[in-house]
């Protein structure tokens, strides 16, 4: 489901003007086959047709943004919150935007309002939308989605995932920084944290959860953009693991 979030599309949907309904399938066809820049002005010429067109402006930001061009997928996907102002999924494309356009500024006001939608939900609903996309990269030809955890919950807490994909989309191996109670109860007996600080860890999955590797520990949370460097040297190659466990 998380990967779903991260790059989901919306399919054609029929409209009034004829012409607009062909120019959208047209576009979600180019964006199938990965040419962005030319979906992208098919939707813009949805877009000229009907200016509020949900489909063209969602499906076009995610084109701009996918052909390195997030000024243009904020600019469409802004127009389309002010249609949809409590649109969770539309308010994580925006974060992705922000951070790809590199204005922070916008990132950390639309990562706010993210959590405070989240905080409005229902419990049962709450729980189930544990995290958003907030990041989509490519490191070393590796496409990367960062998912954060919007609560650290349960006795194997996470905060963020980085998760590596393959050529045709599917999960390779992931990162987490996680905040174990054992870990964080073993550090405090020891008097290495205080009894309201914690300890967070960043871990590598890979083979399905059959081999983990710790690459470094925290006695506070780290911040995301220190996570996230952290993570480029280790695909880059430039950062070993501590330790390292396999199970069969």
């Amino acid at each position: 489901m998380r990967l779903i979030l991260c790059l989901f599309f919306a399919a054609a949907t029929v409209s009034a003007n004829p012409k607009a309904s062909t120019l959208l399938e047209e576009g979600n066809q180019l964006f199938e086959a990965g040419r962005y820049n030319k979906a992208l002005a098919k939707y813009e010429q949805v877009l000229k047709l009907e200016y509020k067109h949900s489909d063209a402006l969602y499906n076009g930001g995610m084109a701009a943004h996918l052909a390195g061009n997030p000024a243009k997928a904020a600019e469409l996907w802004e127009r389309l919150r002010a249609e949809r102002p409590g649109d969770f999924q539309l308010q994580a494309k925006l974060v992705q935007s922000y951070e790809a356009a590199g204005d922070i500024v916008k990132r950390d006001k639309a990562r706010k309002e993210i959590f405070l939608l989240h905080s409005k939900l229902a419990a049962k609903e709450r729980a189930e939308r544990e995290s958003y996309c907030r990041e989509q990269f490519v490191r070393n030809g590796r496409r990367v989605l960062a998912l954060e955890f919007f609560e650290l919950t349960g006795k194997r807490a996470v905060r963020y995932a980085f998760v590596v994909l393959t050529a045709d989309g599917k999960e390779d191996y992931r990162f987490s920084l996680g905040s174990y109670d054992s870990t964080t109860q073993i550090s405090r007996e020891l008097g290495e944290i205080g009894p309201s600080e914690r300890i967070f860890h960043l871990d590598a999955y890979y083979d399905g959860g059959r081999e983990h590797r710790t690459f470094e520990m925290y006695r506070s949370e780290p911040k995301y953009e220190e996570i996230k460097r952290t993570v480029t040297e280790i695909l880059d190659g430039k950062k070993k693991a501590t330790s390292q466990t396999k199970t069969k």
